[in-house]
C-alpha cells in the first residue's frame, strides 16, 4: 500500500522561510563596491539575490562606470533618486560595506549566492507542480514531464557553474594572489595541520597563534601578522581554567590584556567529523562570527579512530572539512600528534612524521613541532623544533627556546619565546654538550683524585705506582693523569719504596692543596 503523505508535515514545509545567505549577498557586494573587477568577472544576476535592495545594488553596480573603489557619495550622485532608495539608501550602502569580505573569496560568495537561489527555484517548480497535482482536471504525464524539464533547466544551470573553467588568457588576466596570515608562515584558503609529540606545548603555540592573528601581532614575537582577522579557537583537551591561564600569560607577553582582545571566539567543545549535523553546527559557527580562521584541538577526540591505518576511510572524514572551508572562505586548522615510534625523536619532524592515514595527503600547509632535547620536569623550559610547508611554496625550519617558568616563582608562570636559526641552534647545542663533556670530565678528574689521596693516604710511607693504581682503582689511561696532577700540587712526593729486598720507584702522602 502507498504511504499518504502528511498533511501536518507538508504544511510546515510549506510555511518554511525559503532559503537564502545574506551574509554571502553583503559580502560579495562589498567585494564589488571595493573593485569593479569583481561585478565583470563574477556576474550574479541581480534575479539571484534574496533581498531586493541588494538585487537592485548588483544592477547598479553592474551598470556603474567607474570608478573603483565607490563612495556612498558617488553613487548616490550617480544614481536617480528612485533607484537610491531602492538600494537601500545611505542605510543600505553602510551596512554592506560593514560587512565587506575578501575580495579574494568573491567567485565563493558568488557560489553560495546561485545556490540559494537555485534552491528557491527549486521550491517554486515542486510548489507549483504540488498545485497542478491538486487540480485533478490536469494529466498527471504533462504534469511529469513538465516538472522534470523545468528542474533539468535548474541542473543544467547549476552544473554549469559547478565546473567553471578559464581560457589561458582568462587565467593569464586573472589576478590570482597567495595571501599570507602570517608572513611566509600560514596561508589563507588552504586547510593544515598542527602537529607534534605529546605534551609539546601544541596547545600553547596555537593559543600565541590565534591571539596574534586576532590583534595583528607577531606570531611567537618574531612572525609578522599583516592584519587583525576573526579568529575561532575550538579545544576540547585542556580545559577552559588552563586556555585561560594560558591565554592570560601570553597576552601578557604581547603587550596587552586577554579581555582587550577582539575578533577571538573559544568553545570548549569539538565536532565530531564524521557527524552531519555537527558539521552543519560548525559551518553556522563559522558563518555568525564570520571566521577567517578556525583551529580544532585535537583531532583524535573528533574521530572513532576507525580505520585511521585506511587513507580512503580517513579521506571520507577529511574531505567535508576541505568542503567546509571552501563554502565558508574559512582556513581550517587540525591540530594533531606526530608518530610515536620515531628513530630520533630529537630532529626536526617530518611530514611523514604525522599520524594516522590520510592527513599527510589532506594538510595543503602544515607546522610541525618537535622537542630538540628531552624537557627536564620542573625547569619550565623548553627547546623545540618549528618546522613548516605548504603547497603555496613556503617553508622554514626554526628553533624555539620557551621558558614558561614554574607556578612557584615570583609572579608565577609566564611566556617567553626566543625564535633562533636552525644553524644557531644546532651550534648551540653543540657547545651545551661540549661544556657538559668538560664539566663532566673535571668532576671525573676530582673523584679520581680523591680515590689516589685515599691510597697514598693507605701507603703510609709510599709504595709503588702498580699497587697505587689499582689500591685507588683508577683505570690505567687515567691514572698517569691523575699522579701528574696530584704532583703537581704537591700532595704526593717521590720516594724509594723498598719490597722483597728490592728498591722501586714509588710515591707517598705529600701536603694535600688545602691542608
Amino acid at each position: 500500500m502507498t504511504p499518504q503523505p502528511d498533511r501536518r508535515e507538508t504544511a510546515e514545509l510549506l510555511d518554511r522561510r525559503p532559503p537564502s545567505d545574506v551574509d554571502a549577498e553583503q559580502r560579495y557586494l562589498g567585494c564589488c563596491i571595493l573593485d569593479g573587477s569583481v561585478v565583470e568577472r563574477e556576474s550574479v544576476d541581480p534575479a539571484d539575490f534574496h533581498v531586493e535592495a541588494h538585487g537592485r545594488m548588483a544592477e547598479a553596480l553592474a551598470n556603474y562606470p567607474g570608478p573603483w573603489p565607490i563612495s556612498a557619495a558617488a553613487l548616490r550622485g550617480w544614481l536617480p533618486p528612485e533607484q537610491w532608495e531602492a538600494v537601500g539608501g545611505a542605510a543600505g550602502i553602510a551596512e554592506i560595506c560593514g560587512g565587506v569580505g575578501y575580495i579574494g573569496h568573491a567567485g565563493r560568495y558568488a557560489e553560495r549566492i546561485r545556490a540559494a537561489a537555485a534552491k528557491r527555484r527549486i521550491i517554486t517548480r515542486l510548489c507549483d507542480g504540488l498545485r497542478h497535482c491538486y487540480n485533478g482536471s490536469d494529466d498527471p504525464g504533462a504534469l511529469l514531464a513538465e516538472l522534470t524539464a523545468s528542474l533539468e533547466s535548474i541542473a543544467d544551470g547549476q552544473q554549469a557553474e559547478r565546473f567553471p573553467r578559464m581560457t589561458c588568457a582568462e587565467l593569464d588576466a586573472a589576478t590570482l594572489e597567495v595571501r599570507y596570515l602570517v608572513d611566509g608562515l600560514l596561508v589563507a584558503d588552504q586547510p593544515g595541520i598542527i602537529a607534534g609529540p605529546k605534551k609539546a606545548l601544541k596547545t600553547s603555540i596555537v593559543i600565541d597563534l590565534s591571539l596574534s592573528l586576532a590583534s595583528g601581532t607577531p606570531f611567537l614575537g618574531a612572525f609578522s601578522v599583516p592584519e587583525s582577522i576573526r579568529v575561532g579557537l575550538m579545544s576540547g583537551e585542556s580545559g577552559q581554567a588552563t586556555i585561560q591561564e594560558t591565554a592570560r600569560r601570553i597576552s601578557v607577553s604581547k603587550g596587552f590584556a586577554l579581555g582587550d582582545v577582539d575578533g577571538l571566539w573559544f568553545c570548549d567543545s569539538l565536532p565530531q567529523l564524521g557527524s552531519t549535523a555537527d558539521l552543519a553546527a560548525l559551518r553556522r559557527f563559522i558563518r555568525r562570527d564570520r571566521l577567517e580562521v578556525l583551529i580544532l584541538d585535537p583531532t583524535y577526540l573528533m574521530m572513532t579512530g576507525e580505520g585511521a591505518e585506511n587513507m580512503f576511510k580517513q579521506g571520507v572524514l577529511l574531505r567535508p572539512i576541505t568542503d567546509l572551508g571552501q563554502a565558508t572562505g574559512c582556513t581550517v586548522l587540525l591540530v594533531h600528534h606526530t608518530r610515536k615510534n620515531i628513530s630520533n625523536e630529537f630532529q626536526p619532524p617530518e611530514l611523514e612524521n604525522i599520524a594516522w592515514s590520510g592527513f599527510q595527503e589532506w594538510a595543503r600547509q602544515w607546522l610541525l613541532i618537535g622537542r630538540r632535547e628531552r624537557y627536564e620536569p620542573g625547569s619550565g623550559e623548553h627547546r623545540l623544533w618549528l618546522n613548516w610547508g605548504g603547497s603555496a611554496g613556503h617553508s622554514g625550519l626554526w628553533a624555539l627556546e620557551v621558558w614558561e617558568g614554574t607556578a612557584k616563582d615570583i609572579g608565577g608562570r609566564k611566556w617567553e619565546v626566543q625564535v633562533k636559526q636552525a644553524a644557531e641552534a644546532r651550534q648551540d647545542a653543540q657547545e651545551r654538550l661540549l661544556e657538559a663533556q668538560e664539566e663532566t670530565e673535571a668532576l671525573k678528574l676530582e673523584r679520581d683524585k680523591e680515590r689516589l689521596y685515599a691510597a697514598l693516604a693507605k701507603a703510609g710511607n709510599g709504595d709503588t705506582i702498580t699497587t697505587l693504581r689499582d689500591r685507588s682503582g683508577i683505570h690505567t689511561r687515567q691514572f698517569r693523569k691523575v699522579l701528574a696532577m696530584v704532583l703537581e700540587e704537591g700532595g704526593a712526593v717521590a720516594c724509594e719504596v723498598v719490597k722483597r729486598g728490592r728498591t722501586y720507584e714509588g710515591y707517598r702522602l705529600g701536603e694535600k692543596p688545602d691542608e
